[in-house]
């Protein structure tokens, strides 16, 4: 990826998570965890963290149209490295997707996910 400011990384990271959302990729789906369009996220993701700029990519856990929210969780949680607060906040997010939203598949896959990470839910 290319030197690129952090305007154009959230822009991208919103495009890239909107075109998920209507593709039906979702961050703990474990079929479509290699699709060029979830790793496009994760590189996203990691041009934040290697700027040491984690601070700026977990304002995205306060969006959560596309699953925004979702998706920084996991990125945060599993390409990050995290202190407590983000963990907390981040972990947060992946429980409230588990304990219920509109989509069946989604609390499954989150359920699923926090346990195969010794999470709980």
């Amino acid at each position: 990826m290319k030197q690129t400011s952090t305007a154009s990384l959230a822009e991208e990271f919103r495009e890239q998570v909107r075109a998920n959302f209507f593709n039906e990729i979702r961050p703990a789906n474990t079929q479509t965890r290699q699709t060029p369009q979830h790793i496009a996220l994760v590189t996203v993701a990691q041009a934040y963290f290697e700027r040491g700029d984690l601070d700026h990519f977990s304002s995205f856990l306060r969006e959560s149209q596309y699953f925004t929210d979702l998706w920084t969780a996991h990125m945060i949680m599993e390409h990050g490295q995290p202190g407590e607060a983000h963990k907390a906040q981040a972990l947060e997010v992946i429980r409230k997707y588990a304990k219920g939203c509109m989509n069946p598949e989604i609390i499954a896959e989150e359920k699923s996910w926090l346990a195969v990470h010794g999470m709980g839910n």
